[in-house]
């Protein structure tokens, strides 16, 4: 009965680390769609912003969260947006929207081995909020994430895990886009 007792305070200590705030002021959040609620936190997250927000995106359909970004950026947050190559001409996309309001898009073109770009992707899927909050998960930002696939979304407020995904977007950045980003914000 104690093992049992300790197994499961053990496990309450993980799985309450997982959700809320702990003492070393990182916490974790999880949503599951479809309807769970992780549009809603992607707004969420974004309209908590001050300072920056870096995207990396797959599929971007979702016009509230296109919203969202251009109303932050209208806030003074500096928005960049790096999406796969394939969005810049689907119909459905906010591409085109986001280039006409000027905002800092760039396109991600890859090709796989033999050169083909067909079947390479820019499949990346996160969100990094003034270098603090990370949004990551299979979610793209689209309807379908949000109310017909099984999708996931896990926010991850850690200085340091935030710090690994800004690394990599400077780096996508300054390759793709051509520029640097400020190291600091």
């Amino acid at each position: 009965m104690r093992r049992l007792w300790i197994v499961g305070m053990l496990c309450f200590g993980i799985l309450g680390g997982l959700e809320g705030r702990s003492r070393s002021k990182s916490w974790v959040r999880v949503f599951f769609s479809p309807e769970g609620g992780a549009e809603r936190a992607i707004l969420e997250a974004i309209r908590s912003s001050r300072k920056e927000i870096l995207v990396a995106m797959y599929m971007f359909t979702s016009r509230p969260i296109a919203h969202a970004l251009i109303q932050a950026r209208a806030r003074g947050v500096r928005v960049h947006i790096l999406l796969d190559g394939r969005q810049k001409n689907s119909p459905r996309s906010q591409a085109r929207w986001f280039e006409k309001r000027g905002m800092d898009i760039h396109y991600v073109y890859l090709k796989n081995r033999r050169g083909d770009e067909r079947v390479a992707k820019f499949h990346h899927k996160y969100m990094v909020i003034d270098r603090k909050l990370v949004l990551t998960g299979s979610f793209n930002y689209t309807r379908a994430a949000d109310q017909i696939n099984h999708e996931n979304l896990v926010l991850l407020y850690d200085r340091r895990v935030a710090h690994l995904f800004v690394k990599n977007f400077m780096k996508l950045y300054q390759r793709y886009a051509g520029k640097k980003l400020p190291l600091r914000i």
